[in-house]
């Protein structure tokens, strides 16, 4: 039985959806199977556009055209699959899924309660469509339309990595309907970003009766209120001059203050240096700071990562290979310090992103902002109390002997890169030792001495060590047990 469903699944006939990725990134599939041959034609759409007829809100479709190439449907099928094992589909009000919902090629998901994400995929015309409405609501979060872009396009690329397909690549195209005619012809994103006015629908159907612009692509592209060319771009023509936009003089003097206005308050916010003060700890006095996270707030912020990093880090505009990279390269750290490496070389890739943009995609996935909040240096942290040790203070803020630093360093486990952050070390020293030393206890004890040597202000005291073992949920009470006196 077990080969002739791997025969099965090899020819399409069956469908194993994806179900996530484990700790190391490596795809897990599901333990039951798709059937796409018991799904019904996917003519039979009356229902689906009856209610795209009478709904409040309706987005613009994206479509996801591959580039010129000839996509197998059992991929298709695979996509669809996996689309199926992260959303629920559509129910109507006795509870029970709609036969209409699912069809061949096509499903319409519920998504937060009060969307609906139409997902066709376009065998005949190599692409895969995406349209948000809803029944209830008249505007939408913007983060809901590009969250799902970025799932949909994990999916899509973990679908083609698993079968071998990785050379198929793909691009972002504007439509006014989820279905593709064969001469409908879509608008590429990069048209609709790069000119000021309002292109016509290129679809057969339509004829030319609707107008597509940046403000319906931002609904699935993060960066098209950005885009502000100083020359107006035309397709085949190259740039033109620009031409100023018509209105009063009134208007104009009016547009100069708001840039004056908001440049003003950027240099204010820029020439601002942060310092950590003690009433910082008050979220509603100082909150979320404009700034790039030190190395040991992405420590901090590490331990509130969970199986989810994958789908954060896409959020965050980070490339699913360069997470791979990581975990091959650091497969002898702990999960939290694997997350830390990836934040590290995260900001190294976008160094004008802040505290904001990690707190906006974390809290996404469930993490209170109270939680992020506390990963946020303060100078109190130095002189907080250890909890569980029981030691005099005199030991606590004296440095420690060799003897101790063998100690502790016996009883660091996976997380000592994190734990050498929270101490104060850079980077580039602790892969220094990293490369010396192959046992964990002789790399902490390298580590330890050098921070003690170079530690001046504040001193290096065995209170801060065990402080930062605390932060890295390492068994400090055993510590205060061994010998340290």
């Amino acid at each position: 039985m077990p080969i002739l469903l791997v025969f099965m699944e090899k020819f399409g006939l069956l469908v194993r959806p994806i179900d996530g990725f484990d700790c190391r990134g490596k795809v897990i599939f599901a333990n039951h199977y798709f059937v796409p041959s018991k799904l019904k034609d996917p003519s039979n759409t009356a229902q689906i556009d009856e209610e795209l007829r009478n709904a409040r809100f309706v987005t613009k479709t994206l479509c996801i055209m591959f580039n010129e190439v000839f996509i197998p449907r059992d991929l298709f099928d695979r996509i669809l699959a996996g689309c199926l094992q992260k959303y629920a589909l559509t129910r109507n009000s006795t509870g029970s899924a709609e036969s209409s919902t699912l069809l061949q090629g096509f499903g319409c998901f519920q998504i937060e309660g009060v969307w609906n994400l139409i997902v066709s995929l376009q065998w005949n015309r190599s692409a895969i469509t995406l349209t948000l409405y809803s029944m209830t609501e008249r505007s939408i979060y913007l983060n809901t339309g590009r969250r799902l872009l970025k799932e949909i396009k994990i999916i899509i690329d973990t679908v083609l990595k698993t079968n071998c397909h990785e050379h198929m690549t793909y691009r972002d195209h504007l439509h006014c309907s989820y279905r593709l005619g064969p001469r409908d012809d879509p608008l590429p994103v990069d048209e609709v970003i790069m000119t000021r006015s309002h292109h016509l629908c290129r679809g057969e159907t339509c004829r030319q009766k609707h107008q597509l612009g940046r403000r319906h692509l931002s609904v699935w592209i993060t960066d098209t209120r950005h885009a502000q060319p100083r020359e107006n771009y035309i397709p085949g023509q190259g740039t033109v001059p620009s031409i100023p936009p018509a209105g009063t003089r009134q208007k104009a003097w009016n547009r100069i203050r708001n840039w004056r206005k908001f440049f003003r308050n950027l240099l204010r916010t820029r020439s601002k240096k942060y310092v950590p003060t003690e009433h910082s700890e008050d979220p509603d006095h100082f909150g979320i700071p404009h700034r790039m996270p030190t190395a040991r707030e992405f420590g901090r912020l590490s331990e509130h990562v969970g199986s989810w990093y994958t789908l954060m880090f896409a959020e965050l505009g980070m490339e699913s290979h360069a997470i791979e990279q990581i975990q091959s390269e650091c497969s002898q750290l702990s999960f939290r310090s694997q997350i830390t490496k990836m934040f590290l070389r995260w900001s190294t890739q976008f160094r004008e992103q802040t505290y904001a943009h990690i707190a906006s995609a974390v809290s996404k996935f469930g993490v209170d902002q109270d939680h992020i909040l506390k990963t946020i240096e303060r100078r109190s942290d130095i002189h907080r109390t250890v909890k569980g040790v029981e030691l005099q203070e005199k030991t606590l803020n004296r440095k420690p002997t060799d003897d101790e630093i063998r100690i502790i360093s016996e009883n660091v486990n996976k997380s000592y890169f994190n734990l050498c952050l929270e101490l104060g070390l850079k980077v580039p020293e602790i892969d220094q030792v990293d490369v010396e030393y192959d046992k964990v206890k002789d790399k902490m004890a390298k580590l330890l001495k050098r921070w003690v040597r170079g530690c001046k202000e504040p001193p290096a005291t065995i209170r801060r060590i065990l402080l930062a073992m605390e932060r890295c949920n390492m068994d400090v009470a055993t510590i205060g047990k061994m010998g340290l006196s």
